[in-house]
This record gives structure tokens, sequence and C-alpha cells, in this order.
């Protein structure tokens, strides 16, 4: 019944853990950063 809720939610933080590891490698590198706001926004 609630399969659909957990996958999402698998996929949800999957994603969050990729910007996570985006914004370490990004650092204080102002145009990494831009770079990943504009990914995250598509």
């Amino acid at each position: 019944m609630l399969d659909w809720f957990v996958s999402e939610q698998l996929q949800e933080e999957a994603e969050a853990r990729f910007v996570r590891k985006r914004l370490r490698l990004a650092g204080d590198n102002s145009a990494a950063l831009l770079l990943l706001d504009q990914q995250v926004r598509e």
C-alpha cells in the first residue's frame, strides 16, 4: 500500500545525498556553487 511512498522517499534521499556531496566538492568556489544551483533548479 505504501510502496510508492517508500520508493519516492528513497529517491528523494538519494538526490539529497548527491547534492550534499556536490556541495562538499564545491567548497567555497562560487562558480561551482552557481553551477550546482542551476542543476538543482532543473
